[in-house]
């Protein structure tokens, strides 16, 4: 049995990105990682200048007569904050001023809809192998690997392309039963937490169980999910002490991308958004850590362990390139593994978004949470500008492509290329869609959902 106590958590939301100011984007946010208490809205960070706030997240704890007990920056201790809490709870009792609770926590909001802010896509076989006569986007071995996110599963579609029509899907399967979790087993049992990224090789899809601080794996022949990284509780910073994968406490996995090696082993990059790194997975091996990033939230460009990303939150490789969206930063960055040194592609820093199209550190976009490649350019899912754009390789040119408002797309957390289209996860308006890579047209991606 729960004890409930009288404290009341109120969250504060003081904007960084202009969109996190619209009333509509930070309810849809709420939603999305099912909120349930109270949350104000600060846009002129009004709260944030009289509470003498420097950064994001900060804590705050008052005492019952309003009055600054305890204040931290950063990510908080449970047990520190539990013993404050506590001892003021103990202070108030004895003074005899703890009042009753405040309110009672409102149940969930109903979703009825098939999907639930999915997140990312997945096509199989991947962009880079297209082009190859055998890989066929829309072929009986096509694949479509949705995260469902706010239901808590993977989806398997087949894409289908008849003719000259547009693209088609049907479900195959669903992995996990659509409750929050950490279980591995067979796909009806299996639980995921706000599953994010994906990438398969072989007969291996491997999943960013971000919620979970997760890497998981999903195995197609049998359906079985294994987790393969992650302890399942978020890490407190980077401690590779250990030798088994499972036994490292990984920080928000966002996006996974994998390649082979010469022997056939699976190598697996991982955007790894919280310790603001891209880490690297040798599964048959055992072994897990950093690649890419001091670890410190900023935007450097150079060598590996002397770059600094923020937040990066979708990646692609392509040959000797890694190419991948720095959330934080609103930037396009590129990692050359010959020459082992990152550089920028678009975007320039911390506090430089906007929406911009042009060239280099001209470009402004907002909050990128998406990318994939085509055949001579890459594609972004300008997240906060509810917007698909194109960068094209040869001269670095940044145009929009589709989107813009949020009734065609609101806030896209994931694209992937299938052929001369673009499969979308509209990720607030909770569907799919599609778009035309040539012309940008945009729809629906019709689902036979069985």
């Amino acid at each position: 049995m729960i004890e409930w106590q009288p404290v009341a958590i109120v969250g504060v939301h003081a904007a960084k990105f202009s969109t996190e100011k619209e009333a509509d984007s930070v309810s849809r946010a709420i939603d999305r990682h099912q909120i349930r208490h109270p949350v104000v809205l600060d846009p002129t960070h009004d709260l944030w200048d009289r509470y003498a706030i420097r950064s994001w997240p900060t804590l705050v704890v008052l005492d019952v007569q309003g009055r600054i007990a305890w204040q931290q920056s950063g990510e908080v201790n449970r047990a520190a904050l539990r013993a404050v809490i506590q001892g003021l709870l103990d202070e108030a009792r004895e003074a005899g001023t703890l009042g009753e609770a405040a309110w009672s926590r409102p149940s969930p909001a109903a979703h009825t809809g098939l999907l639930r802010h999915p997140g990312k896509v997945s096509v199989h076989p991947p962009p880079i192998a297209q082009a190859a006569e055998d890989a066929d986007p829309f072929g009986a071995d096509s694949r479509l690997y949705v995260a469902d996110t706010g239901h808590h599963r993977i989806l398997e579609l087949v894409l289908v392309r008849e003719g000259g029509d547009w693209p088609k899907a049907r479900l195959l399967r669903t992995f996990g039963d659509g409750q929050p979790g950490l279980v591995d087993g067979a796909p009806e049992a299996a639980r995921f937490r706000m599953p994010q990224g994906m990438t398969r090789t072989e007969d291996t899809l491997w999943v960013a169980d971000t919620d979970n601080h997760a890497i998981r794996a999903i195995d197609l022949n049998s359906g079985t999910v294994t987790t393969m990284a992650g302890t399942g509780h978020r890490g407190e910073g980077i401690d590779l002490s250990a030798r088994d994968p499972k036994q490292i406490a990984l920080r928000s996995p966002w996006d996974v991308d994998a390649a082979t090696d010469n022997d056939g082993a699976a190598i697996v990059l991982i955007a790894m958004a919280g310790t603001h790194q891209i880490w690297i997975f040798f599964p048959e091996r055992g072994q897990i850590g950093p690649f890419i990033g001091s670890g410190v939230e900023e935007h450097v460009d150079g060598p590996p362990d002397q770059a600094a990303l923020a937040q990066p939150s979708g990646m692609v490789l392509a040959g000797h390139y890694l190419f991948f969206v720095d959330s934080e930063t609103s930037s396009v960055r590129a990692y050359r593994m010959d020459e082992r040194h990152l550089g920028t592609l678009a975007g320039q820093g911390l506090f430089d978004f906007g929406d911009i199209d042009g060239k280099g550190d001209a470009v402004r976009l907002q909050h990128p949470l998406g990318i994939t490649l085509g055949i001579q350019e890459l594609y972004i899912a300008d997240t906060f500008n509810h917007k698909i754009k194109t960068l094209r390789m040869r001269d670095g040119q940044v145009t929009t492509l589709a989107g813009g408002d949020p009734q065609t797309l609101s806030e896209p957390g994931g694209l992937d290329r299938a052929g001369d289209f673009l499969i979308i996860a509209d990720t607030n308006n909770h569907r799919l869609r599609i778009a035309h890579r040539e012309t940008g047209e945009i729809r629906d991606l019709e689902v036979d959902w069985g």
